[in-house]
């Protein structure tokens, strides 16, 4: 997975089979994760994406289990999103 302020992620929700839990609230059609670059008071957003064709996914089971309800990962797409701010130096 890259991490980028270029990186963009959007995945349709309502077409989506019911959950394992209550992943989204309801209502909710879309998930958008849109990066964004250093602005002038240093904020930035960084977004990453993968797709089972792009990573494989290793972690222990219990991880699996834990995160996404089920051990065996062969459709999961996973993405990241982060922001910050950055501070000058002192």
């Amino acid at each position: 997975m890259t991490l980028s302020t270029d990186g963009s992620y959007v995945r349709a929700t309502a077409t989506e089979p019911p959950p394992v839990a209550d992943a989204f609230p309801p209502g909710m059609s879309e998930l958008r994760f849109q990066g964004a670059r250093v602005d002038d008071d240093g904020n930035y957003t960084i977004v990453g994406s993968a797709r089972p064709v792009d990573v494989e996914f290793l972690a222990p089971p219990e991880l699996e289990l834990f995160l996404f309800g089920v051990t065996a990962l062969s459709d999961v797409e996973f993405a990241v999103l982060e922001r910050g701010r950055l501070r000058p130096a002192p």
